[in-house]
């Protein structure tokens, strides 16, 4: 990674450090790509992000936790001691669940639900000799 682009990272991370923001290294993955349009390798943003926690380049009043942040995928969430982890909201850049911190970016695109399955105009029929075919439940008891 070139030194300007480490230094932009660490950059971002000091700008969600002092707006006490909750915030994975993805999030100044996103941060770096978006609003400041550099073209970064998330890996690298990473590892650049986990060793500042390490190495103490953070403030110590931040804390870390792993933490569930979609489908089958954990990530630290990094936020001031005073704060939960479980209020992370990873669709929000700089993960705080209060709209007042960071802009909307969402991860990915959001499917939307199902429409519902409408029950057809048309009555059903039975495939073997065309009768209609009723919701009903018709309870055979067995003949001896």
């Amino acid at each position: 990674m070139e030194p300007t682009t480490e230094q932009a990272v660490k950059d971002q991370v000091g700008t969600f450090t002092v707006s006490d923001a909750m915030f994975t290294a993805y999030d100044v993955t996103k941060a770096l790509r978006h609003e400041q349009g550099l073209d970064v390798k998330h890996f690298e943003v990473r590892d650049v992000v986990h060793a500042m926690f390490d190495n103490g380049d953070m403030p110590t009043h931040m804390s870390r936790e792993s933490r569930s942040v979609g489908s089958r995928r954990t990530a630290f969430v990094y936020f001031p001691s005073w704060r939960m982890a479980d209020t992370y909201d990873p669709d929000t850049l700089g993960g705080s669940s209060d709209p007042s911190q960071g802009s909307r970016l969402s991860r990915r695109k959001r499917r939307l639900p199902r429409p519902s399955r409408r029950p057809s105009r048309r009555p059903r029929r039975s495939p073997r000799d065309g009768r209609e075919l009723t919701s009903e439940v018709v309870s055979v008891s067995p003949t001896r």
